[in-house]
């Protein structure tokens, strides 16, 4: 019954014009469609907090989220794998989702997979 409880929480709040997130280390990717994006998580339900996604991408750590796409934001650590079809490079979330990684961010987010890489594996 407490697992119910925890599932139904908010993890973005709401005062007037701002937001802030309670529990960044949840989120696995943020997508933008249209003028507003939606926040996937680990175990709960994706929420729509109704802000664009430059907006919630100045609220996360760079070191933890990368923007990967002009629609996506991907947290760094739900990677699973970098796959690579035709030169188009597209990533494998541990929640099997696949995104797409535009050309102009390919560099930064290798980098950014490779330094966590490493982290994970000294």
């Amino acid at each position: 019954m407490s697992r119910k409880r925890h599932k139904k929480r908010k993890k973005i709040y709401r005062i007037r014009r701002a937001f802030f997130i309670t529990h960044p280390e949840l989120i696995i990717y943020c997508e933008a469609l249209g003028s507003y994006t939606i926040i996937y998580f680990k175990g709960h339900e994706p929420e729509r907090p109704g802000f664009r996604i430059c907006i919630i991408e100045q609220q996360l750590d760079k070191e933890q989220f990368c923007r990967c796409h002009k629609s996506y934001i991907v947290n760094l650590s739900c990677i699973k794998s970098i796959d690579y079809c035709n030169r188009n490079m597209t990533l494998m979330l541990t929640s099997g989702d696949p995104i797409p990684v535009a050309r102009q961010y390919k560099k930064e987010v290798v980098a950014l997979f490779d330094k966590i890489l490493k982290q994970r594996f000294q």
